[in-house]
């Protein structure tokens, strides 16, 4: 049957309508009858009519995710919580995103690899937000939802909760947490693009970090390293073929 809300309820709540369907004994499934005093009628429960929130695509790239409200951005370290951290360009600050198909994503930090996640798999209202390997479980994998221009929201597959930084804080070392989704610019978080870096232009020594001799090209051999002398074989020259 069909039970008809009022409007106000019809606007104030989920609506939701009872099907009792004619079983009739045909389907073959196998449903035992004596619990309906073998009765020919298969009830189901309740259906649920709704409209799933707007989910919309997030970039691709690499980039440093900074938070409306404080212009501060997410930071991960080790297996602490991540945190906001006004930008250094270290590359616990960056992070790359995935796409795994229906609009679900993995947000990797570049430092470790390690994809942003929700702790313990709570759904729970301030659960934690830390990074760990990619495990391909859902705890792992974001949505996004339009927010203000240029910003998302970011929900948990698992949880349906959105990531903010807790208490809408200013403060460097704010925890990043799971909560209700709602409307606050702490729930809100721009993907900003990170710029290449760019190699100068002119002539140089090259010097190797790890052992401190320059690269020496010597004819057709291979080039090696060498300490520095200051011959021709041992400078360089960038030249510049644009798109970095």
């Amino acid at each position: 049957f069909w039970s008809t809300p009022t409007r106000s309820e019809w606007n104030a709540q989920n609506f939701y309508f009872l099907v009792n369907y004619a079983f009739g004994g045909t389907s073959g499934w196998p449903v035992d009858l004596s619990r309906y005093g073998m009765q020919s009628d298969m009830y189901v429960d309740w259906v649920r009519v709704y409209t799933p929130p707007a989910t919309t695509s997030l970039p691709l790239g690499t980039f440093e995710i900074v938070a409306k409200h404080s212009g501060k951005c997410l930071d991960g370290r080790a297996t602490d919580p991540v945190k906001q951290y006004t930008y250094t360009g270290t590359d616990n600050q960056k992070w790359t995103t995935s796409d795994l198909g229906g609009g679900q994503y993995y947000i990797t930090e570049v430092a470790s690899g390690n994809a942003m996640y929700v702790y313990a798999g709570s759904t729970a209202d301030g659960a934690r937000i830390a990074i760990w390997h990619q495990s391909g479980m859902t705890r792992q994998f974001w949505t996004g939802q339009p927010a203000s221009t240029g910003y998302f929201r970011l929900i948990n597959v698992n949880s349906g909760k959105a990531m903010e930084v807790t208490g809408s804080s200013t403060a460097d070392g704010a925890t990043l947490e799971q909560w209700t989704v709602g409307t606050g610019a702490n729930q809100e978080f721009a993907f900003q693009a990170i710029a290449p870096p760019t190699i100068p232009i002119g002539t140089f020594k090259i010097i190797a970090k790890f052992s401190g001799p320059c690269p020496d090209g010597r004819a057709t051999d291979p080039v090696k390293q060498y300490n520095y002398t200051g011959t021709d074989n041992q400078k360089w020259t960038t030249s510049d073929l644009g798109g970095g």
